[in-house]
């Protein structure tokens, strides 16, 4: 199981940027150009790198949909907080 959970409100200002420059989309723009491999991969490498530094982009766009759902914060997760 993840060790941490995507959760897009708690993305800061820089982390959106980051986003941003690895997705080549605005976040505000999600809904309409959905979420790709990519995009994916990057929301999760952008929270990886919170608790390892030396994440790497690349670990990250290996995963299988599987594992990547692990990682993505649901209604049950965000309530905890």
């Amino acid at each position: 199981m993840a060790e941490f959970k995507v959760d897009l409100g708690k993305m800061t200002l820089g982390e959106q940027d980051l986003w941003e420059q690895l997705s080549g989309t605005r976040l505000q723009e999600l809904s309409k150009v959905g979420l790709t491999g990519r995009r994916l991969a990057a929301l999760i490498f952008i929270f990886a790198k919170r608790e390892n530094p030396e994440a790497k982009m690349e670990d990250y766009l290996k995963l299988n949909m599987e594992q990547a759902s692990a990682y993505i914060a649901d209604d049950d997760d965000t309530k905890k907080d």
